[in-house]
């Protein structure tokens, strides 16, 4: 095989572009529709494997709700204003989760089960081009306090004032000591810095208490992980959860508690995803049947009107198998051109996240790359008729009726 294999091949594909354009715009419609039928199944696979790796599988979380206006009206409630006033400890203290719930919880699971009180804040910092939103994760099992390199510029941002809630964060950075200082005791505590893309900083629960305010029951949870739950147990597991449900809503009349497990929510939530990636699966492998089928006939034609020019072709000698791998190549070229172009529009449909049902699924390079097999494998079945025929060709009959 050698470059004049190559030219005669695209010479033959420039003769027949138009029936070939149409080929390629069939192929990269097909590989479209693979390219998101197969990244949806690997979005769906990465994030069911990351939540078993993280034991989120095992793991329930108790939110809970106001349920008296008498103590917080949302409606009404001013984060503008509130935010401006200054910090006051110990003003909400009627906590959802107190030290008794908690040792009583401990009791409930035993051995089997850890228990972190958890709560997340956003603060969000505006200025004349941007909003940038900064994540606070207070973690009752959060020893030491690490800060994200992307939340280092916290300090310039409070004293700029531009941060919408500074009551949220009653502290102060000090960058050259990498230390965090609380503003109204003075206490100062270490800060380790790590490496995240997102703005984010981790504080021990404790820290949180005293500043409790009832706009945050949404973004509090306390989190139960069971480290030896098994199928098998799962009725005991539940029975301790409702226990511990039954038993807080009747210790804390001001709230409403309900237990929820991402494993199950995730599964929930995906099912209506793969029954929709299942169809879009079957579409992909109908369109490739229709297009294999169509280029069976295609080159059968183009093979007929062929025959004396390969007749005259092997009677000067040319190898069949050259004939073939010419075949081959033609098909392979155009296959190729359109799975490009159909990896190319998925990409740029997929590179930003594109919600699919109840999923938001990413391009995966890896799948396009994997994916290159099928191009090739339609190009061998494509041909295998006509390769028939090639390899049968009886040049001397042909020849003789000219």
């Amino acid at each position: 095989m050698n470059k004049y294999v190559f030219l005669k091949v695209f010479h033959k594909i420039k003769c027949s572009k138009l029936v070939y354009t149409t080929l390629v715009v069939q192929f990269a419609i097909g590989f479209f529709i693979i390219n998101l039928t197969a990244n949806v199944e690997s979005t769906v696979n990465e994030q069911y494997k990351k939540i078993v790796d993280e034991g989120r599988d095992k793991q329930y979380d108790i939110a809970c709700n106001l349920v008296n206006e008498d103590l917080f009206d949302n409606e009404k409630f001013d984060l503008l204003s509130w935010g401006k006033k200054k910090t006051s400890p110990g003003e909400n203290q009627n906590l959802p989760y107190s030290q008794e719930d908690i040792d009583y919880v401990v009791k409930q699971i035993g051995e089997e089960g850890v228990v972190a009180e958890n709560c997340e804040i956003m603060l969000i910092a505006l200025s004349e081009t941007e909003a940038k939103e900064y994540q606070i994760h207070y973690q009752s099992d959060c020893n030491l306090v690490k800060m994200s390199t992307e939340f280092q510029d916290i300090e310039e941002k409070i004293t700029e004032g531009s941060l919408l809630n500074p009551r949220d964060f009653p502290y102060t950075y000090d960058n050259k000591k990498q230390k965090i200082v609380c503003n109204d005791t003075d206490k100062e505590y270490n800060v380790e810095i790590c490496k995240e893309e997102t703005a984010d900083l981790w504080l021990p629960f404790e820290l949180y208490q005293p500043y409790y305010h009832y706009k945050d029951v949404a973004n509090i949870t306390l989190s139960i992980k069971f480290l030896g739950g098994k199928p098998d147990n799962i009725s005991v597991i539940n029975e301790k959860l409702l226990n511990i449900r039954n038993y807080l809503n009747k210790s804390h009349k001001d709230y409403k508690y309900t237990i929820s497990n991402e494993f199950f929510e995730y599964m929930g939530k995906i099912s209506t995803a793969k029954d929709e990636n299942y169809i879009f699966t079957l579409i992909a492998g109908v369109f490739f049947l229709i297009i294999v089928i169509g280029l069976v006939g295609l080159f059968l034609l183009f093979m007929e009107r062929r025959k004396r020019e390969l007749a005259i072709a092997i009677s000067l000698g040319a190898q069949r198998r050259y004939l073939v791998m010419e075949l081959f190549l033609e098909v392979l070229c155009i296959s190729l051109i359109g799975y490009v172009m159909g990896a190319v529009i998925a990409a740029k449909a997929l590179i930003a996240g594109w919600e699919f049902a109840t999923v938001i699924i990413y391009f995966n390079w890896k799948i396009s790359v994997l994916l290159i097999s099928v191009p090739i494998l339609i190009s061998v079945v494509s041909i295998i008729p006509s390769v028939y025929m090639i390899l049968n060709l009886k040049p001397m009959e042909i020849l003789r009726d000219l």
